[in-house]
């Protein structure tokens, strides 16, 4: 809404940055504006950047009580922003520690129950500690850890997937009916050779008695 309603005054500084106040003026009371990623409104080549146009909604005629936070990446924005950036209060948050790592793992798949002890145990202690170490020395960022315990717990949830269908399988391979047995064959005549009460058939050179 607040762009939407400042699109008119985009093709100038101070018309946009007037602009905005009057918006945020519109609110009500004190207003705190939160800007995320500002690294890249820093100016480049010794040109005016965006950051100082940010800072400067505070000094705005016009503009309501406002606090602003800006959140960056690099630690040293304010000293290589510009004089307004500058004149700022920097809080800076570390790097999450080994130890906090760890934390947030046993969080992250204790709230899983079963899944995430099976999560757990499809890591392994031995690569998730180092993962952990890694991580910690590198950046501390614990997005990468949060992002290992989501994958961990979708291939555990696959593993047991297939493992459940696996059984579910051979349960009604066992519980199928048994192949029917050949049928047996039809019995002989009556009289023929091999029939029940049937004389056996002479015995191969036997003499025949001699007619009466």
């Amino acid at each position: 809404k607040l762009l939407a309603a400042v699109a008119p005054a985009l093709t100038s500084g101070p018309k946009l940055l007037a602009a905005v106040a009057a918006e945020l003026a519109r609110l009500g009371g004190r207003v705190v504006v939160v800007a995320d990623e500002v690294d890249q409104l820093v100016a480049r080549r010794g040109g005016r950047g965006g950051l100082e146009s940010v800072f400067a909604l505070t000094q705005a005629p016009g503009a309501p009580a406002l606090a602003i936070v800006a959140v960056a990446n690099a630690v040293d924005l304010l000293e290589r922003g510009e004089a307004a950036a500058r004149s700022c209060e920097a809080l800076l948050f570390e790097t999450y520690s080994a130890e906090q790592l760890r934390g947030i793992v046993r969080c992250r798949l204790g709230l899983e129950g079963a899944a995430g002890a099976a999560a757990t145990k499809a890591l392994g202690p031995v690569a998730l500690e180092l993962r952990i170490r890694q991580v910690a020395k590198q950046s501390g960022d614990c997005r990468q850890i949060v992002r290992l315990c989501e994958q961990a717990l979708m291939e555990a949830a696959a593993a047991e997937e297939a493992q459940r269908r696996s059984a579910e399988e051979a349960e009604a391979a066992v519980g199928a009916p048994a192949p029917s047995t050949p049928s047996q064959a039809a019995p002989a005549p009556a009289g023929a050779a091999g029939a029940p009460g049937a004389p056996p058939p002479p015995r191969r050179g036997a003499l025949e008695p001699p007619p009466v």
